[in-house]
């Protein structure tokens, strides 16, 4: 008798891939893209279902005659390695997709600021607008100073403080994103919606909908020369309310939390 293998494979539909996710306002599960909505390099992505049975058991030896379904709850978590406003924003729970990934223009100084000047001059003012962070850098400067503009004359932009110390002619001048810890929610809770997309290695498509996630965890910093540094971040997924925007793509999916798409086999004989 020829010698069979064990447990020989059926099919090619072996996973040995990333996959892209994207995280876009609750409700816009169907219409995420890769363009507006994904979070960039995410490496090492799981999700798992854990689900647990109340029992009812009889006799001495205490033998299960029935079990019921009584909690059945999805999580998924990875690796985000880009930190960019959009990444950071995701990361603190907030709403990445607000920013683009395309970075705004510096500017330069046209001439040189003393310590304790309140305007600096500038080549463009653009991309600026009163009520901005900025802040302005040069060679062997590591101070970080950042400031808000308080109103802007042409090429001159008034400054919330005075400086404390100068900068010379051609200092780097860099628009910032204010990312902040808090939330606007009453109940410290954001809601989003989810989709993650990959191939297994047959080329196959793998399509997940998450009508309703929260962000548990993500930020994470660390500054390190020795390797390329990773936030890892936690997610759950949840029940829509008649009151989502969700709600419709979680009802016609028959009320399921994780809806998973594939290419389709025949139907067993």
């Amino acid at each position: 008798m020829a010698h069979q293998p064990q447990a020989s494979a059926q099919t090619d539909a072996f996973i040995l891939n990333e996959a892209t996710l994207m995280i876009g306002p609750l409700g816009s599960v169907k219409d995420l893209t890769e363009e507006e909505h994904s979070i960039g390099l995410f490496k090492s992505l799981q999700i798992k279902n854990e689900r647990t049975f109340t029992e009812l058991m009889q006799g001495v030896r205490q033998d299960v005659v029935a079990s019921v379904l009584t909690s059945d709850n999805w999580t998924f978590s990875g690796e985000g390695c880009e930190f960019s406003p959009r990444q950071l924003a995701y990361y603190l729970g907030q709403d990445g997709f607000d920013f683009s990934t395309d970075k705004v223009a510096t500017s330069t100084l046209t001439s040189p600021a003393a310590a304790a000047a309140s305007t600096v001059t500038v080549a463009s003012a653009t991309n600026l607008a009163v009520g901005d962070y900025i802040t302005i850098s040069q060679t062997g400067d590591n101070n970080g100073l950042v400031f808000q503009i308080e109103s802007i004359s042409g090429m001159v932009l008034t400054l919330d403080r005075p400086t404390v110390t100068s900068f010379v002619s051609g200092a780097t001048v860099y628009k910032l994103n204010a990312l902040r810890s808090n939330t606007n929610s009453c109940t410290g809770a954001n809601y989003f919606s989810a989709k993650i997309v990959s191939q297994n290695v047959g080329c196959d498509p793998i399509i997940i909908w998450l009508p309703k996630i929260q962000i548990t965890s993500g930020l994470t910093l660390n500054f390190g020369a020795d390797n390329f540094m990773t936030s890892p971040m936690e997610f759950k997924t949840l029940a829509s309310v008649r009151g989502d925007a969700s709600y419709e793509d979680y009802a016609d999916n028959g009320f399921s939390e994780f809806i998973h798409f594939s290419r389709a086999f025949a139907p067993a004989p």
